[in-house]
């Protein structure tokens, strides 16, 4: 059967809101991702993806969402299903909830054989902030191991689960038991003993001790 998108408001569907969550002053510097928002009002959409893609790539959610449903409506660039699932799926693991429904839709579209290089990619993006130490990350990468891979990766889950819970990450500590709770005690133990190595020889106290600004 053939697949129909049907069209509606783009600036509908997108996440428009000010960067800080409020409308900011009249006087005050707009940002990039205020700027994006106000070229799709103004229907100028080539403009909004020079603001939202620097963003995206630097770990923004909204602007994540915003591309995705950028790409997805085939304005201002070429329609890409695969490039629009990409963000799709990299705001929903940071909590955007619209972008759940997203990525479902946009998932119908891309062929399974073809969505292995998009959480490669997907995967790729993480890793790189995770390097980076930016602790937010971390129970993202956790959530990509449970909830996107077609086939989940509980001990990989735990295993940064147990990283947050280490670093005292809100959250981290219950999602830790819960994914434990669906493993055999002999794997538990196993990741933890990893996980500690790890922890004490990449010094991950010391990589993620600053945390880096959350997204509203």
């Amino acid at each position: 059967m053939k697949k129909t998108v049907l069209a509606g408001s783009l600036s509908g569907a997108l996440f428009l809101l000010a960067s800080g969550g409020d409308v900011q002053s009249q006087t005050a510097e707009k940002n990039a991702f205020d700027i994006g928002v106000e070229a799709v009002r103004a229907g100028e959409i080539y403009k909004a993806f020079e603001s939202f893609e620097p963003l995206a790539l630097a770990g923004d959610h909204r602007a994540q969402f915003n591309l995705a449903t950028l790409l997805k409506s085939g304005r201002g660039k070429p329609q890409n299903y695969t490039e629009a699932l990409k963000w799709a799926t990299l705001a929903r693991i940071g909590g955007i909830t619209r972008a759940l429904q997203l990525s479902e839709t946009l998932a119908e579209f891309v062929p399974e054989g073809d969505q292995d290089a998009i959480w490669d990619d997907v995967e790729a993006q993480l890793l790189r902030f995770l390097d980076e130490g930016d602790r937010n990350v971390i129970l993202q990468y956790a959530l990509f191991n449970l909830e996107i891979l077609p086939e989940p990766n509980l001990e990989t889950a735990l295993k940064w689960q147990l990283i947050g819970a280490a670093l005292d990450i809100k959250g981290a500590a219950e999602a830790r038991d819960e994914t434990a709770s669906e493993l055999d005690q002999d794997v538990i133990l196993e990741v933890q003993k990893e996980t500690t190595t790890l922890f004490q020889t990449d010094d991950l106290a010391t990589r993620f001790a600053i945390q880096p600004a959350s997204d509203p």
